[in-house]
């Protein structure tokens, strides 16, 4: 009989053990579920604001130059390197990220590094050429860099556009000075 009861109670220890070891899993990974969330926001967060600043940087650049060149070089001046990636300093952060806005912003951080390549590479050639690629270059990073902007900004709960409406129409507008260019090069 002895022999019975120690039986169960050492079952129950065991299923004690058992059940007492899931729970603290389960709350273990629930809380490490919860400061990985938290940890992505705050990445988010960084990011997105690193990327506002360099927007509105790129649309005050594009500005500058297209005074410098509307007042034959009176006001403004003329574009002369992409605006600084201040995100490249946060790169932990970018990591942080979920893959696929990871991914885009690495990729908008790689195609940056070759349009500064490729300005330095055609200013040896023509630097007015080096110069207009460099703007419609800019226009195209704007797009991308806002693209990713509006997919983190919802993610930490802002609403408002980095730039005013008529930035971001004038940088869309180098797109249109990039169709341009192209159908005057075929006429040729």
């Amino acid at each position: 009989m002895e022999d019975i009861f120690y039986r169960i109670l050492s079952q129950q220890w065991l299923w004690g053990v058992i059940i007492g070891a899931t729970l603290t899993y389960l709350l273990q990974r629930l809380q490490s579920l919860h400061q990985q969330k938290e940890k992505q926001k705050i990445a988010s967060m960084q990011v997105a604001t690193l990327l506002r600043c360099w927007l509105f940087d790129c649309s005050n650049a594009v500005l500058d130059h297209q005074n410098w060149e509307s007042s034959n070089g009176e006001m403004g001046r003329i574009l002369g390197k992409i605006p600084a990636l201040n995100i490249e300093q946060s790169l932990d952060q970018i990591v942080c990220l979920d893959t696929a806005e990871a991914k885009a912003v690495f990729e908008w951080i790689h195609e940056t590094k070759n349009a500064e390549r490729t300005y330095v590479f055609m200013l040896d050639v023509d630097g007015e050429i080096a110069t207009d690629q460099l703007l419609i270059d800019c226009g195209a990073l704007f797009k991308s860099g806002l693209n990713i902007y509006n997919t983190l900004a919802p993610i930490v709960g802002w609403e408002a556009s980095p730039v005013s409406e008529d930035s971001i129409q004038r940088m869309a507008s180098l797109g249109d000075r990039d169709r341009k260019t192209a159908e005057r090069d075929e006429e040729s």
